[in-house]
């Protein structure tokens, strides 16, 4: 994975870390969250979340940061601005996946609560 950090990682690539990391979760020890490697998946992540195109790499984003019990947030907010600018994308149960992971990690704006609300009921 370090290979992959040199040259920077596309969406395809964090899905198939994000498949990994979800499937493998039970694994995983709190020491192996300290690893570089670990925080530095997570700065690519933040990095990257512009540039995602498929609603399913939203909806396994949130999981992840949800699962990972990931405290950064300004990859919190960074992944509600982008959830409401890509709008379009998503179907109304990637909308409820998405704020179950906000909710279960209480982050999002009561704004973000408002705008899910509004697209599940329009």
């Amino acid at each position: 994975m370090d290979d992959m950090f040199t040259s920077g990682l596309d969406e395809k690539q964090i899905n198939t870390a994000l498949d990994v990391f979800l499937r493998d979760f039970g694994q995983f020890e709190e020491k192996d969250l300290e690893k570089p490697v670990f925080k530095q998946f997570v700065r690519e992540l933040g990095l990257n979340l512009i540039t995602f195109t498929n609603e399913k790499s939203f909806v396994k984003t949130a999981r992840f940061m949800d699962w990972y019990c990931v405290n950064d947030s300004t990859l919190w907010v960074n992944l509600e601005t982008y959830v409401i600018k890509k709008e379009n994308i998503y179907s109304p149960q990637s909308f409820i996946a998405i704020l179950s992971h906000f909710s279960s990690q209480m982050e999002g704006s009561r704004d973000f609560y408002d705008f899910i609300e509004f697209q599940y009921n329009s």
